[in-house]
């Protein structure tokens, strides 16, 4: 298969594509002070805001939060206005907190109320190097097991106590609070949460991205897992109680896990080769969370080991549709509706990627065909539609072109490509 190809469609996509209209939104602020580290917050801004892009599950809206709204100054040459400052800022639900002079910020009372406040609100707080210096400073540490710099362990030791510090790792996770090690050990502190909130493949997705492929995930210690998770490895199996529990929560939105922290487990089954109990998990997973095509490619990768059919997903399934073509992408998406009605074969943004990149190529035969599949899938996509129109104008299929960019129209009003699409065509009918 071609999948180069197609991992070359999701890089280009990474730069222009907008995140899944449906994904829910976590807010990342980055705490950034005088002196700041540039790599500590740098890495995990980079981390979370490529995430969006490789998961239709959570969108990751990355901020700067300054102790006022003055420059602050990184490693002697970038000056840095920050987006916010402690009193006006969105609500936040991961905190990072990278080193460098971290003295400065520990010594304002506000900044560490502030923290402290933060910590009644925020799902998780991630330090990075001294910033962890932050964290003790706020007493949010206290019989916490924790991490940093190697440089700093030392001082790490003295102020929370041998016995809860890890050296050798790049990450401690306890639950909320995440201490990363020195400078770039903050990219495995947040491709670590990425995986445990998204995913394996979207973490896998986001290093490649970042050509960190030397990324283990193994080199971090989690020191609370989730509860859920823990009883079905203590258990060895899922009972029927955890699914109705698991269904019930669905519904109310408020679910048990996350996606990749269940995600995680099975993938942990299916490397130990207990391919029965890592379907199910991945059922269970997909129960939960539907609407994430990421958990029906964890599903195929089980299925498959159990020498059950499973279609191509997501980057496989374009993979498959690059070389064998658009009509042979549809018969596989025939053939997946008769065997799995509910399953979901490829993300919005990649579909459209790939049409698009047919029709760059002169190819608007393919592009319509593959604009048609995104549309049995996404009917209300606005882009969809117009991506549609776009194809049908180059085979000269004016009135299915002018239809697809009403209908675009008519979902999202302020489309400017639509409408530059229908202006195209009233000029290009005029005398």
């Amino acid at each position: 298969m071609k999948t180069t190809a197609v991992w070359m469609l999701s890089a280009a996509l990474v730069l222009s594509a907008a995140p899944a209209a449906l994904a829910e939104t976590m807010n990342v602020a980055i705490f950034v002070h005088e002196g700041v580290e540039l790599l500590d917050f740098a890495g995990p801004g980079e981390v979370f805001e490529i995430a969006t892009y490789f998961t239709d599950l959570v969108d990751f809206e990355v901020f700067t939060v300054g102790p006022d709204s003055a420059p602050v100054r990184s490693q002697r040459f970038l000056d840095l206005t920050p987006n916010f400052d402690l009193e006006n800022h969105p609500l936040i639900d991961i905190l990072v907190l990278p080193g460098g002079a971290t003295d400065i910020p520990a010594e304002d009372p506000k900044v560490i109320a502030w923290i402290q406040d933060q910590a009644d609100r925020t799902r998780h707080i991630l330090s990075v190097c001294s910033g962890v210096f932050l964290l003790t400073k706020a007493g949010l540490l206290d019989d916490l097991a924790a991490t940093t710099h190697k440089m700093l362990i030392g001082d790490l030791r003295e102020t929370v106590g041998t016995d809860f510090v890890h050296e050798a790792v790049k990450f401690v996770d306890n639950g909320q609070i995440i201490t990363s090690a020195g400078v770039s050990s903050g990219i495995e502190g947040s491709l670590h949460l990425v995986r445990r909130i998204a995913g394996v493949t979207v973490a896998r997705r986001v290093a490649r991205y970042l050509e960190y492929d030397h990324w283990n995930a193994r080199i971090g210690r989690v020191e609370v897992e989730n509860p859920v998770v823990t009883e079905i490895r203590r258990s060895g199996q899922i009972d029927s109680d955890a699914i109705l529990v698991a269904f019930d929560a669905r519904k109310e939105k408020s679910p048990l896990f996350y996606f990749g922290e269940m995600d995680r487990l099975g993938y942990e089954y299916l490397d130990r080769q207990h391919v029965e109990l890592a379907a199910q998990v991945f059922e269970l997973n997909q129960m939960t969370y539907p609407e994430t095509v990421l958990a029906y490619d964890s599903l195929a990768a089980a299925y498959r080991k159990r020498g059950k059919y499973a279609p191509p997903v997501d980057e496989d399934f374009l993979a498959f549709a690059v070389e064998n073509g658009a009509e042979e992408a549809w018969r596989v998406y025939e053939k997946t509706m008769r065997l799995y009605p509910t399953w979901r074969l490829f993300m919005e943004p990649n579909i459209l990627a790939a049409g698009s990149s047919a029709l760059g190529r002169d190819q608007a035969g393919e592009a319509a065909r593959l604009y048609e599949l995104a549309l049995a899938v996404y009917p209300t996509s606005a882009e969809v539609h117009n991506g549609l129109g776009a194809a049908y104008r180059e085979l000269g299929r004016a009135e299915k072109a002018r239809s697809a960019y009403a209908a675009a129209l008519e979902l999202e009003p302020d489309n400017a490509s639509a409408k530059a699409g229908l202006e195209s065509l009233t000029a290009e009918e005029s005398p």
